[in-house]
């Protein structure tokens, strides 16, 4: 933390304006001057007392500390923007990454990756878990129309706003769910969201993407089924 540069400054100016505030503190007689060493595990205000034999010491260490987060804070404020542009960056990389491999049509293991890549699609993992059992993953839908102009259905789309990195690439989501071996877990949970939304709009035709790994699995199969006979 101290080795960063952005919180050198701070890091260097906080103890010598505390400093200074003591020492004129003193000076002026508004603080007795210290009179015994304290242990520095001393909690706060006690150790201002102790060493000055004054409540004012107290209230010196008081003014000092709110001080020195007032310096800290916009420094803390311009860590954190930074380190939020920081994570943004890195999905982005990741992403371009995985389109580049999708435009050439190249088979890619994005968790198996080296370098900050790979080490954002690992934590990915347990992050898009995470997403699905708090269901924080949800559909939104594309009107379709026909030659005359007029809506017939709607397709669902998949969105996921992640708190750190925003709204996550909906191809990636289905990938990373692919490696980490949960993706028909995941469109479970998508067609019966789904299913949801049918309930309320019954006059609409509705069109959900599912991969060819779902469609090849028996229970995902009977998942539909029994849904289907549900909307009946």
């Amino acid at each position: 933390f101290i080795y960063n540069p952005i919180m050198f400054f701070p890091f260097v100016s906080a103890p010598i304006v505390t400093l200074l505030i003591a020492a004129a503190a003193m000076k002026l007689g508004l603080v007795p001057l210290t009179i015994t060493s304290v242990e520095w595990t001393t909690p706060i205000f006690l150790q201002g007392y102790e060493a000055t034999g004054s409540i004012s010491g107290a209230v010196l260490q008081g003014v000092n500390l709110v001080v020195a987060v007032l310096i800290y804070m916009p420094f803390v404020k311009l860590l954190d923007r930074r380190k939020e542009e920081q994570a943004r960056e890195d999905m982005d990389k990741l992403v371009k990454t995985y389109q580049e491999a999708e435009k050439h049509n190249r088979e890619i293991n994005l968790t198996k990756l080296e370098g900050t890549s790979g080490a954002l699609a690992r934590v990915m993992v347990n992050e898009l878990k995470g997403a699905c059992e708090n269901q924080k993953l949800y559909l939104l839908y594309q009107p379709q129309f026909n030659d005359d102009k007029e809506m017939f259905g709607a397709e669902a789309l998949l969105r996921w706003k992640h708190e750190q990195y925003g709204m996550v690439y909906p191809p990636l989501i289905i990938k990373i769910a692919e490696e980490a071996g949960f993706l028909t877990e995941l469109e479970k949970a998508i067609f019966l969201h789904a299913q949801q939304d049918i309930l309320q709009m019954p006059d609409v035709v509705f069109s959900i993407n599912v991969t060819a790994q779902s469609l090849r699995d028996d229970d995902f199969i009977e998942t539909i089924t029994n849904a289907y006979r549900e909307l009946l």
